[in-house]
């Protein structure tokens, strides 16, 4: 079986190499050993480089319009369309989809994967709302979160999806199928338990980006609080962000600017185990997660662990490391105490953790989702949840295939036509949504200019107040226009697709192959005159 994978990850290129920026290509690429040909499809950026992690020379590379993030919309958008001819194309080389999301790309190759056929299966590692409303304050932006997501969930009533942990699988329970897993990037030679020194100084550990929602000035508070219990205690964070300079600024105002240090993103295979392998406590304190593969290299190097009780981390860590609520300085402060203090705790904890991720490496992991994706298994026996959020029974997974049959045949006109009609009923919300935020600016911005600013000596204040939001209601009615002539392109678009499709029926039915039915790779192919 062949296998694309698309994830919105920035890739690029060097000396006819391809490098990724996230270490979650390492799970991605090491799809490989489970199928006959693994395609990866992801925007490159135009600025040679390398990075970390360099695709593997049989994986095979495709590379979409770049656009810098999601937060320029106009960007994600114009790329997407310029996306879909190359994607079109990709589908003509390979038998099954793998489409991370909820992306403003994959929204639209889901349908014209279900369109050639192929077997299709979304995936998704992170609460989008949650984290669109962690970051940022602007509105637009919670609208385009919420409206991606909805309408992924939409796509997954018809689609079996891939979650990062259980929480979010009980966010897809209305999903057709849909499989928990653990993005673990630890093989089994990497599992150990090294000695460590109780009686000396002490390290804390903490990785992950230094973002918002992973709350790092938190962990300098902690490491105030036990040094002024009177402990020998260290910290060292591995990853990069927005927050470091702050996260310096903290330390330098609490006093322990001499016991933190920054080591700056270290690659997974260049040394982070061996940083593992040193400390003492590893601690996580995120607002807000699906399931932090970094509990499971801590795990993985019998690392004693304190983590925030947030979204699937109680549930698939259990007994495995010590639970604080999230921000509560003192409860994290506590726990790493207790840790210090109690060998035989430390035993348990490395005991289960170990245990845990022996149970989720990464040849186990990637093979359940190799698996799920190809629709090679019943997904009863893989823990998947059905509708009612249990576990799916044989039985009933005969009778949904009987009136789905996605996996084996893809959608029927009809189906893609209601993606199409759902999808525009979710983007007609998104334009109510603006049209509120633009009243809201200009009733902001009439009280601005009846108030007592505008008659004071700083007038001036006000009238910036009031181009400003001037501005705002302006850009507002801009992206809604916008996103109108969009959302109608796309239909457009995808009613070629269609007509292409049923020329391409029509063709093998009145010039069947010898034996009267057309083969599989010749209902897979396109016509030269496709898109």
């Amino acid at each position: 079986m062949r296998l694309a994978v698309y994830t919105d990850y920035i890739y690029r290129r060097e000396d006819g190499r391809v490098y990724g920026e996230r270490a979650f290509v390492l799970f991605l690429t090491a799809l490989a050993d489970h199928v006959d040909e693994l395609t990866v499809v992801g925007r490159l950026d135009p600025r040679p480089g390398t990075w970390h992690y360099p695709l593997p020379e049989s994986t095979r590379f495709v590379a979409l319009p770049y656009y810098e993030s999601l937060t320029r919309p106009h960007q994600a958008i114009g790329s997407m369309f310029r996306s879909l001819g190359r994607f079109w194309r990709v589908l003509g080389h390979v038998d099954a989809v793998w489409l991370m999301g909820p992306y403003v790309h994959s929204l639209a190759f889901a349908p014209l994967a279900v369109l050639r056929r192929r077997r299709t299966t979304l995936g998704v590692r992170q609460d989008l709302p949650a984290l669109a409303r962690l970051r940022s304050r602007r509105r637009s932006l919670h609208l385009a979160a919420d409206v991606l997501e909805s309408t992924w969930r939409l796509y997954a009533r018809r689609l079996p999806i891939v979650t990062v942990g259980p929480d979010l699988a009980r966010n897809y329970g209305h999903a057709r199928k849909v499989l928990p897993v653990v993005v673990s990037l630890v093989s089994e030679r990497d599992l150990g338990a090294p000695g460590r020194d109780w009686d000396g100084p002490r390290r804390i550990l903490s990785v992950g980006r230094l973002e918002p929602e992973k709350n790092p000035l938190l962990l300098v508070d902690v490491l105030a609080r036990l040094q002024e219990a009177g402990g020998d205690w260290h910290l060292v964070v591995c990853g990069d962000g927005p927050l470091k300079p702050d996260v310096e600024t903290r330390a330098v105002e609490l006093g322990v600017a001499d016991r933190v240090e920054l080591r700056g993103y270290v690659p997974l295979r260049e040394g982070l185990l061996d940083v593992y392998r040193t400390a003492h406590v590893f601690l996580h304190v995120a607002w807000s997660e699906g399931l932090p593969q970094v509990l499971f290299e801590a795990f993985a190097t019998g690392l004693p662990t304190v983590a925030t009780a947030v979204g699937g981390v109680p549930e698939a860590v259990g007994d495995a490391a010590l639970l604080v609520p999230p921000g509560d300085v003192e409860a994290a402060a506590v726990a790493v105490e207790r840790l210090a203090g109690d060998a035989e705790r430390r035993r348990r904890l490395v005991a289960a953790g170990l245990r845990l991720a022996r149970e989720h490496t990464l040849e186990a992991e990637t093979a359940r989702v190799a698996a799920f994706v190809l629709g090679g298994i019943d997904a009863g026996t893989m823990g998947s949840v059905g509708d009612e959020g249990t576990t799916s029974s044989s039985a009933a997974d005969k009778i949904e295939n009987k009136q789905f049959g996605v996996a084996r045949r893809g959608f029927d006109r009809d189906e893609v036509r209601s993606f199409l009609r759902a999808v525009a009923a979710e983007h007609r919300k998104v334009v109510t949504a603006l049209a509120e935020a633009v009243a809201e600016a200009e009733a902001q911005r009439e009280q601005a200019s009846k108030s007592w600013i505008a008659r004071s000596p700083i007038a001036d204040i006000g009238r910036h107040v009031e181009s400003v939001l001037t501005a705002a209601a302006e850009a507002a009615l801009q992206m809604q226009a916008e996103a109108e002539r969009e959302l109608v392109a796309l239909r457009v678009e995808l009613e070629h697709l269609l007509a292409a499709r049923d020329q391409i029926v029509h063709e093998k039915v009145a010039d069947p192959s010898p034996n009267g039915v057309a083969s599989a790779d010749q209902q897979a192919e396109p016509t030269p005159g496709d898109p």
